[in-house]
């Protein structure tokens, strides 16, 4: 395990890194339970099996602890986003990356309802001075997409941030779709290869 700067870690540093992420790992299960407002320190710990005052040595705040954990799931759709945007076919790709995206949605149903619940507020709020970090990392994967489309795909008189917003609408639409999923699964390809179609034959046809 190596850290950012491709230091190689100390036994001391790794062991806090593991219990950091361990925390944030049943962190988001509680706020994916009960949301933000009703998740506590208490509820945390009890179901991660860490004291309160353990998880305050990791984490200075519920907030801190929250945005930590907001980051952790922009982080596995990043890795989403690099293991489908792999191929010169664009639609094959956008087609993967909602399956995959949905899937993932599927099996940490936390990470989902954290999404839908959570990030408009925080984005509604001072995200900015608040977290640096997180707004940085949500404006970072919608241009990454979008320029993951724009190199393979000719668009229709978009500019780059005028195609940055348009993956902010695809992924609101997807979680929307995503709600149908969760009640519907057997649905799933059908509501996937639609939102792909729509995609492809209403922008980047």
């Amino acid at each position: 395990m190596e850290s950012e700067n491709n230091k190689t870690l100390t036994r001391k540093e790794k062991e806090f890194l593991y219990h950091r992420t361990d925390i944030i790992h049943f962190a988001s299960k509680v706020f994916g339970e009960y949301g933000y407002n009703k998740a506590t320190v208490d509820k945390i710990a009890k179901e991660s099996g860490y004291s309160k005052g353990s998880i305050y040595n990791y984490f200075k705040s519920k907030r801190e602890l929250f945005l930590e954990v907001v980051i952790k799931i922009l982080n596995d759709i990043e890795q989403i986003i690099d293991e489908c945007f792999v191929q010169n076919n664009t639609r094959q790709s956008l087609e993967r990356y909602f399956k995959n995206l949905s899937a993932y949605f599927s099996e940490n149903r936390s990470a989902y309802e954290i999404l839908m619940r959570e990030v408009y507020e925080l984005r509604k709020g001072g995200l900015k001075k608040e977290s640096p970090k997180l707004l940085e990392k949500i404006v970072h994967l919608n241009s990454k997409i979008a320029g993951k489309l724009s190199s393979s795909v000719k668009i229709r008189n978009l500019d780059k941030d005028e195609l940055a917003y348009i993956v902010t609408l695809l992924h609101s639409s997807f979680f929307f779709l995503q709600m149908k999923i969760n009640l519907s699964p057997n649905n799933k390809e059908k509501i996937l290869k639609l939102l792909t179609k729509v995609t492809f034959d209403g922008i980047l046809k």
